[in-house]
């Protein structure tokens, strides 16, 4: 039980109740409370409800109601609330949000996260003309959020992560001019009618929403800023093909899309993409025909069905070769494979190799930049590590001796346990590695790969090549001539 308050505590600026078994907070007296800035009621599993003038706090710029498991109904605002600039509701039984929630005026994040029982939003919602995050991700319940949230000009992150809608609803409407309707033919199947209008989103995050075939509308190339996608764990067999339209996208992750059968056309400043676990991934040719990009890295870890495609890495760095011809390029690929090929003039079993470069004039003078390649293997059941990313994940690192730069890949936990393990292919050109400190020209070259995630993460053989101006156009060959092109110095 909270006491009464009965005198001035004008001097009182933060009332830290978190984590207490608190149930209820009366009616306080914010008369008596003018110097009150932080109300923090953040982890009391116990509270239900808070006070009807809870809107006199009206400059407290965050209001953190997070991990409320009990509060289930937020009251309605009674005056203007523009100096609130956050309000977190994160795993909190809230239904629903009152009409009056437009008086948020000034907010610029609302966190709605894993609110399990959230059913819907209210039409006033267009009303939070600053809003520029908005976390719905987890509130597997929804079932609609306003159409005119499409008129929120100033939104930059929208998370959808895991709104699949309830299983029994018929329909299942996200209108902002976004919509997720259950098609006739198969009603368990959510759709995306429209996405244009949503001019400021950087972010979009459509994860694990059970989008099937033709569920992403292609007008999804009209969101000009946006720089990160989401579509992993969904069930479509080909990604829209606008996709090559979002000229600020630079990282694309379709992970465990296990109907999805080929790679996008990548859009030019496109700089990670993420396949992993994409069981009926076979294609990735054309990909990168758009590219202009400085730096890619692409990960194709599980994808079985590429074991078939022989020399697909360097097909894929031929391709990038032909689309991007910048002075700082790296490129990055992980395929699945067990082998490094006979023509790679350097290699070596283990993690690491020592070679002696050629002193002859021909390669200094030809050389576009340098291969370095590694097969790995991750044990079954091998932890990860945690890093800044919010899943375990192993990393693996590449460098040389005497550089204190070093080029990673780093990938969830889960992948790469296959028995054919995997290969890495890192190319980096001249200028690259000379600004990196990567020096070529020393006699004695050493380069080593070392797992950052500990002993589950096994490196069986790595090497290295150079790349030549006049080879490029070998790559796309029969085997035979390919493999004797790339031999000839």
């Amino acid at each position: 039980n909270f006491p009464e308050i009965v005198g001035s505590m004008k001097c009182l600026s933060d009332l830290l109740l978190d984590g207490t078994d608190i149930k209820e907070l009366p009616i306080l007296p914010f008369e008596l409370l003018s110097g009150l800035v932080q109300l923090n009621v953040e982890g009391c599993n116990k509270l239900e409800r808070l006070p009807r003038n809870i809107s006199a706090l009206k400059y407290h710029p965050t209001w953190n109601l997070s991990g409320l498991l009990k509060f289930s109904n937020f009251p309605e605002i009674m005056t203007n609330m523009e100096h609130v600039l956050e309000l977190h509701l994160e795993g909190t039984a809230i239904r629903g949000l009152p009409i009056s929630i437009e008086l948020f005026s000034g907010l610029v994040l609302l966190n709605l996260r894993d609110c399990k029982n959230l059913l819907s939003l209210p039409c006033t919602i267009n009303g939070l003309k600053s809003l520029k995050k908005l976390y719905l991700s987890g509130c597997s319940k929804l079932k609609n959020v306003p159409e005119n949230l499409g008129k929120v000009e100033s939104l930059e992150v929208l998370e959808l992560s895991g709104c699949k809608g309830p299983p029994v609803s018929s329909s299942w409407y996200l209108p902002f001019p976004i919509s997720l309707k259950r098609s006739c033919s198969d009603p368990t199947a959510l759709r995306l009618p429209s996405l244009s209008g949503l001019w400021s989103l950087r972010k979009l995050d459509l994860s694990d929403c059970d989008l099937g075939e033709g569920a992403i509308p292609n007008d999804i190339g009209n969101l000009w800023s946006l720089e990160e996608l989401y579509l992993s764990k969904n069930s479509f067999v080909t990604a829209p093909a606008s996709i090559n339209r979002l000229f600020n996208l630079e990282e694309l992750e379709l992970e465990d899309c296990k109907r999805l059968q080929s790679m996008p056309q990548l859009p030019p400043n496109i700089k990670e993409v993420g396949v992993n676990g994409c069981a009926s991934l076979e294609k990735l040719s054309d990909a990168l025909k758009l590219c202009k990009s400085e730096n890619i890295s692409i990960s194709c870890i599980d994808n079985l069905k590429l074991l078939s495609n022989d020399g697909l890495a360097f097909s894929m760095l031929k391709e990038y070769l032909e689309a991007v011809s910048r002075p700082m390029q790296k490129f990055g690929i992980v395929v699945p494979g067990s082998e490094i090929p006979e023509w790679f003039m350097h290699q070596n079993d283990g993690s690491s190799i020592k070679f002696i470069m050629p002193s002859n004039l021909y390669c200094k003078n030809k050389a576009l930049g340098y291969a370095v390649c590694c097969v790995f293997h991750v044990r079954e059941h091998s932890p990860g590590i945690q890093t800044r990313r919010s899943y375990p994940t192993h990393q693996l690192n590449c460098q040389m001796k005497g550089s204190s730069t070093s080029y990673s890949i780093e990938f969830r936990e889960k992948f790469a346990q296959a028995e054919s393990g995997h290969l890495w292919l890192l190319y980096l050109s001249l200028k690259k590695c000379y600004y990196s400190n990567w020096c070529f020209d020393n006699n004695l070259i050493e380069l080593s790969f070392r797992p950052v995630s500990g002993s589950g993460l096994q490196v069986k053989r790595c090497g290295f090549h150079p790349i030549y101006r006049h080879k490029v156009e070998f790559f796309n060959q029969i085997k035979n001539q390919w493999t004797h092109s790339l031999h000839c110095l």
